[in-house]
């Protein structure tokens, strides 16, 4: 599943929105629930003008996000949360969701990934200071 989700990215950088299409459904045929799934194929529905789509994957996105604050995995939901903010074009609001991750979380592993996720490659190839604050939080947590 994750595998799909990083090359469903890897294909969206390349505008092959077909491809990146087909495997983030490949992911939801192995995770039906899976947030940071639905979210992409809710950018991808959306980069092609499938309104209908969109929304449909968006709503099944944020669903899960609620779903996975309510089994208590707080720091994934966060991450995906984030995620969902970026879609709908609040860079501002998605650097908070990853701000208050990391402090609301303990040191041990929540937000890790936060410099390698590939939804986050638009705030990461940015020079917003805010989301350059979040990873040398998250350097400050490392030692």
């Amino acid at each position: 599943m994750d595998v799909c989700v990083a090359r469903a990215y890897a294909c969206m950088r390349r505008d092959d929105l077909d491809g990146a299409s087909a495997l983030f459904e490949q992911a939801l045929e192995k995770y039906p629930q899976h947030a940071r799934s639905w979210l992409g194929l809710a950018d991808v529905r959306y980069r092609q003008g499938r309104r209908g789509d969109t929304e449909s994957a968006l709503s099944r996105g944020l669903d899960a996000v609620d779903s996975l604050r309510a089994q208590g995995r707080g720091s994934e939901a966060a991450l995906a949360a984030a995620t969902a903010e970026l879609i709908a074009g609040r860079p501002a609001s998605a650097v908070g969701v990853l701000d208050l991750l990391l402090a609301n979380s303990p040191a041990a592993t929540a937000g890790w990934t936060i410099p390698i996720e590939p939804a986050f490659a638009p705030l990461a190839n940015s020079s917003d200071p805010a989301f350059k604050s979040v990873l040398d939080k998250l350097a400050d947590r490392a030692q």
